[in-house]
């Protein structure tokens, strides 16, 4: 079921890579593709159910927030003291 529920999605995301894509369907093309990479790592360390879920959930929010970094075109710089800032990307 993992296995074809990876292959699916990945499909999906190549396929969707050749098109011209709206930002909403680049937003659903990056979450997937953060889904997929979850699950990837989750099959690579033969997790359980428990864990692949939430590698799974995990992954989508990331690529979620990688996308929205992405169009915001700011960038975020550690300052040496465990936080960071927020500056034009270069």
């Amino acid at each position: 079921m993992t296995k074809t529920f990876i292959a699916a999605a990945l499909v999906s995301v190549t396929a969707l890579a050749g098109c011209q894509l709206t930002p909403q369907q680049q937003q659903a093309g990056a979450t997937l593709g953060g889904l997929a990479a979850g699950l990837l790592v989750a099959g690579a360390f033969d997790a359980n159910t428990e864990l692949t879920i939430l590698a799974a959930a995990a992954g989508a929010v990331a690529g979620q927030l990688l996308y929205q970094d992405s169009q915001s075109g700011d960038c975020a710089y550690a300052d040496g003291s465990g936080g960071y800032r927020i500056a034009p990307c270069p």
